[in-house]
C-alpha cells in the first residue's frame, strides 16, 4: 500500500515539474519569435545561432529547476557549495548558502540526521548543443551528400 501512495505521488510531482517546465519553454521560444524581425530560412546563420543561444540562456536555469523539483521528491532542497571537508573524529563538511527560507529549515534541524545527495544538474544538460544547429547560409550545389 505504501508504494502505491509513493508511485501516485511521484507521478503527480512529475507533472507538476513537467507543466511547470513546458510553460517555460513556451515562454522562451514566444519570447524569441517575437523578436525575429524575419522568418528563421531568412536569417543568417550567425543570426540563427544568436536565436539559438538565448534560447538556451533563458531555459537553462528553468530546467534545473525543473530537475531540482523532480530529483528532490518534494523534499526540502537548495544548493550549497561545498566550503570545506575535515576528516577528524568522522567528516564535518561546512556548506555555505544564500541566507533563505531553506537556511532557517537547516538551522531546525542542527544536531540531526540528513540526507546529502551530491548531484551536479548539469550532467543533464550536455546534449543541448545537439539541437543548437543552424542553417548553413551557402548550400552545397550538389546537395548535402556531396559536401
Amino acid at each position: 500500500m505504501n508504494a502505491q501512495v509513493e508511485n501516485h505521488f511521484d507521478d503527480d510531482h512529475n507533472e507538476i515539474a513537467a507543466e511547470f517546465l513546458l510553460g517555460e519553454m513556451i515562454h522562451a521560444c514566444a519570447k524569441q519569435l517575437r523578436e525575429m524581425k524575419v522568418p528563421w530560412n531568412v536569417l543568417v546563420e550567425e543570426d540563427q545561432r544568436l536565436h539559438l543561444e538565448r534560447i538556451r540562456q533563458n531555459l537553462q536555469g528553468s530546467v534545473m529547476k525543473a530537475i531540482r523539483c523532480i530529483r528532490s521528491q518534494n523534499r526540502t532542497n537548495f544548493v550549497a557549495e561545498v566550503e570545506s571537508v575535515t576528516f577528524k573524529d568522522g567528516v564535518k563538511a561546512v556548506l555555505k548558502m544564500n541566507k533563505d527560507l531553506h537556511a532557517h529549515e537547516l538551522a531546525d534541524v542542527a544536531g540531526q540526521a540528513v540526507l546529502v545527495v551530491l548531484e551536479n544538474g548539469s550532467d543533464y544538460m550536455g546534449c543541448a548543443g545537439s539541437h543548437m544547429k543552424t542553417d548553413p547560409d551557402n548550400y552545397s550545389v550538389f546537395g548535402d551528400d556531396h559536401v
